[in-house]
């Protein structure tokens, strides 16, 4: 039985989103218990090296698909993205989640117990989603929902759309300021529409997760997600 828990990740917009148990002093997240049994601690050692390589990774692909370097990525989905890496970076990418998955299989197939009692499923990291070049040009802005199921490996199971809306665009003298301007909000909000919730849903897909944890075991659970578009006007 999936457990049912509501994780509302709001504005999803880096390229490297924080990442838990990847700092590399030592993360709470990965305390070892000490009721746990020798070979589970070198398990759970192993997952925070694992976690540490995607962190890597994926803030390196961050840099290099800055967008306000090469504005052609804003209209890329992520598979397309990955072409543009050198493969040097790319093969690290592939290579760091391929290790992470396979380290979280094979604690769930020998009953390897966390040294977190509960926790929700978390964000190793979500690309930012692709604009259309529709949505781009007619400055649409907002947020679309999702319920998604992230499995017990942390692997992306069904993706479930639930709701978008418009939201106004900040304006560009804003982007690297603390305070923003509340322009006027129309109610109820349109939905995006133009190609941005199937976008937002491709976007998910490649999201790298850390799945739920429930009485120190790994377990899928459902998530609510939310995937902004945003432009500066």
């Amino acid at each position: 039985m999936k457990t049912i828990i509501f994780l509302s990740l709001m504005s999803i917009l880096a390229f490297s989103a924080p990442i838990a148990g990847i700092s590399p002093q030592k993360a709470k997240s990965f305390e070892i218990n000490t009721e746990l049994k020798p070979e589970e601690v070198a398990w759970w050692k192993r997952v925070e090296g694992a976690s540490h390589n995607i962190g890597e990774a994926v803030t390196e692909i961050g840099i290099f698909l800055y967008e306000d370097k090469n504005e052609e990525f804003r209209f890329l989905d992520f598979e397309r993205k990955l072409q543009k890496l050198p493969k040097g970076l790319r093969e690290k990418y592939f290579s760091a989640r391929a290790e992470f998955r396979e380290v979280i299989t094979e604690g769930i197939q020998k009953g390897y117990r966390t040294s977190i009692e509960n926790a929700r499923p978390r964000v190793f990291w979500m690309p930012k989603p692709a604009y259309t070049k529709e949505a781009f040009q007619n400055k649409i802005c907002g947020v679309a929902v999702y319920s998604v199921t992230i499995e017990e490996t942390g692997a992306v199971g069904s993706i479930e759309f639930q709701k978008s809306f418009e939201r106004p665009c900040p304006l560009e003298a804003e982007r690297n300021s603390a305070i923003k301007s509340s322009p006027p909000v129309h109610y109820p909000p349109p939905p995006l529409g133009v190609g941005l919730e199937e976008s937002g849903a491709n976007t998910i897909k490649h999201g790298l997760f850390f799945p739920a944890i429930k009485d120190h075991r790994l377990v899928p659970a459902t998530a609510r997600i939310e995937i902004s578009f945003i432009q500066y006007t």
